[in-house]
């Protein structure tokens, strides 16, 4: 694959991917929680937490980079219409 470059879409659907699995990760913490001792609960919630942050700035990059896409898109069209 050397040499190919992804799409914005492309990169878009692999932030949705990476935000799930930290979004399953979350839950699988947060679902397990009382199994962990006391003492590391604290900390396990906070890496569920920031599981869960670090996966909506992944979904508002990849909405971010669908909008461009989506620009460019338009504008190829505009463009082609004054040829």
């Amino acid at each position: 694959m050397e040499g190919t470059m992804k799409s914005l879409s492309d990169v878009a659907a692999s932030y949705d991917e990476w935000a799930k699995a930290n979004e399953a990760t979350a839950e699988e913490i947060l679902g397990s929680i009382d199994s962990f001792a006391t003492e590391v609960r604290e900390n396990q919630r906070w890496r569920a937490g920031w599981l869960t942050a670090e996966a909506a700035g992944l979904r508002a990059r990849a909405a971010e980079l669908r909008n461009v896409e989506r620009r460019r898109s338009a504008n190829r069209v505009a463009t082609a219409d004054f040829r």
